[in-house]
């Protein structure tokens, strides 16, 4: 199935979470399938973090992107209040707010920011399954190729095709949703 637009994507309908299942000391609520997969504006890398099993990036976010990250941290919100005595049980905070790992994170001026996701690629000899393609365009814009992780890079841009996977829970009542890179096209660099 080709990926949505953030346009197209209706928040509420495309993110539905099944009830929370225990892992190690996490909990998680699966998205309810089948999870959509969207192709959000080009944005630029603005933080890369990467150990030896996952890569965290976070992308810068303005405008039409900034509020749809934003209306995504507000519907999940409200979902965990809502839900909040059934998935947290007696340990349920009265707030949870405070207890939230937004995806939009505010910068210096208002409305730009960026967001996080996470990028899955092995590393060399892991067993771990790589759920991101890495994609790089060629300077005549029409050709792509395949791309390494090396090529990623803060103040490098990039078009990243997102798929929601699950909301995480934490013994300290902390929880966030994770956005996963399915797909990831490098724009070429500015000469």
């Amino acid at each position: 199935m080709p990926p949505l637009t953030m346009a197209t994507v209706v928040v509420g309908e495309a993110f539905r979470f099944r009830p929370p299942r225990k892992w190690q000391h996490l909990h998680f609520c699966n998205v309810v399938q089948p999870a959509p997969r969207i192709q959000l504006p080009s944005s630029e890398v603005v933080y890369l973090f990467q150990d030896e099993r996952k890569v965290s990036l976070q992308l810068g976010s303005t405008g039409a992107l900034s509020s749809w990250v934003r209306e995504l941290d507000g519907h999940i919100l409200r979902t965990v209040e809502e839900r909040k005595k059934e998935w947290f049980g007696e340990h349920c905070p009265a707030s949870v707010a405070e207890h939230m790992t937004p995806l939009f994170r505010e910068g210096e001026e208002p409305g730009v920011g960026s967001y996080r996701v996470k990028v899955t690629l092995p590393a060399e000899g892991s067993s771990t399954r790589p759920t991101t393609q890495l994609y790089a365009l060629h300077e005549d814009g029409v050709r792509h190729r395949a791309a390494s992780l090396e090529e990623v890079a803060v103040g490098r841009w990039a078009i990243p095709i997102v798929k929601p996977t699950f909301l995480w829970f934490s013994s300290s009542c902390n929880f966030g949703l994770t956005l996963e890179v399915t797909d990831l096209l490098l724009l070429p660099e500015a000469a």
